[in-house]
């Protein structure tokens, strides 16, 4: 047996592909993971990223098709911090979800957001 044969023998029984969000739970929550923009020596968010990503998982988890998304321009990177966003899909109706930071690489998470029902 030559010397790594051990090893690529190991990483062929991995799985290919990690297994998908929804194996997880729901109750496990939704944790993302966004590149960041230094900016005159802080850490900031790719809040345009973060964007992106919160609109493919509202969109998948919990079936709103953002029409608009508004959240705040910078955010410092930092672990355990908040920052909310507001939108309206495409019915009409506003929503509103907090994103909480996990780490302060860029990791964060949000929870269903809750919609505003339409008057009239």
């Amino acid at each position: 047996m030559r010397p790594l044969d051990h090893l690529s023998s190991s990483l062929r029984s991995l799985p290919k592909h990690p297994p998908p969000l929804s194996t997880f739970g729901a109750a496990a929550g939704l944790a993302l993971a966004i590149g960041l923009v230094g900016c005159s020596g802080d850490k900031q968010l790719d809040v345009d990223g973060a964007m992106q990503e919160i609109r493919r998982e509202l969109d998948s988890r919990f079936r709103i098709d953002a029409a608009s998304l508004d959240c705040p321009e910078e955010v410092e990177l930092d672990r355990g911090g908040t920052f909310d966003c507001s939108g309206v899909d495409r019915r009409g109706r506003s929503f509103t979800l907090e994103v909480e930071q996990l780490n302060d690489s860029g990791r964060f998470t949000f929870s269903k957001p809750e919609i505003e029902k339409k008057k009239g």
